[in-house]
């Protein structure tokens, strides 16, 4: 794992051109597949800036996925290798010893992290039924999350209330 954040910071500094590309090129991510909890298909695509920056011009949000980001650029084709190289030199950053943070997970443990953030990857993982091993993934859309805990501090004000 790695702080993404913390590298686009670093990368700002270090080239401030590369940086810019990243939060104004717009970037086609996609997935499609099938979800068997819903037993529904499903078939997701945005388009947007690998980083997203907030009123202060910090960046706030970070997307990226090597599967899901579709090789399809609707960038002008004279900004695609800079793209590219903006996208490897912030990889490049996020991977440096120093960036990272490496863990195993013991049997019962959970790791929770904010995906906008937090850059994650994972090694081989011997997940057979031998290994006793299973790793399983689970995602919540934020807007979920927040709107669920102010719905709860809500209701929480009200009772403490009465």
């Amino acid at each position: 794992m790695a702080d993404g954040l913390q590298a686009a910071e670093r990368l700002r500094k270090e080239n401030p051109y590369l940086y810019d590309l990243l939060t104004k090129l717009p970037v086609t991510w996609s997935q499609r597949g099938y979800d068997v909890h819903s037993d529904r298909w499903y078939d997701y695509e945005c388009e947007q800036p690998i980083f997203t920056v907030n009123d202060h011009g910090e960046v706030n949000k970070i997307v990226f996925s090597v599967a899901g980001r579709s090789s399809f650029l609707s960038v002008d084709p004279d900004q695609v290798h800079d793209l590219y190289a903006g996208i490897i030199r912030w990889t490049q950053i996020c991977n440096e010893a120093e960036n990272r943070l490496e863990l195993r997970l013991e049997p019962g443990q959970l790791l929770i992290m904010n995906n906008q953030r937090i850059t994650h990857g994972r090694g081989a993982v011997n997940d057979t039924r031998e290994s006793g091993r299973c790793l399983h993934g689970c995602y919540l859309a934020l807007d979920e999350v927040n709107s669920r805990l102010r719905y709860l501090h809500r209701k929480l004000q009200k009772q403490t209330q009465e």
